[in-house]
């Protein structure tokens, strides 16, 4: 993933996770790095159960009122 703020210091660092609508399916499959948003497999992907996976994520800046941005 990949989020840019215009800001200067904390309030221009961006955080990243999954958001409150990930289901724990996708917490179970994925993990995230809060730093460099890569996402990466932890868990067993069978294309029978599942053959579209969504992964709802959020970044944040570390300023003291945050605004969330969400993708999927």
């Amino acid at each position: 993933l990949n989020a840019t703020d215009a800001d200067e210091g904390t309030n221009g660092e961006v955080l990243y996770s999954f958001s409150g609508y990930a289901p724990e399916r996708v917490r179970d499959l994925f993990s995230i790095d809060p730093q460099s948003g890569l996402i990466r497999v932890k868990g067993d992907l069978d294309y029978e159960e599942s053959g579209l996976i969504e992964i709802d994520v959020q970044a944040r800046d570390l300023g003291p009122n945050p605004i969330p941005a969400h993708c999927k």
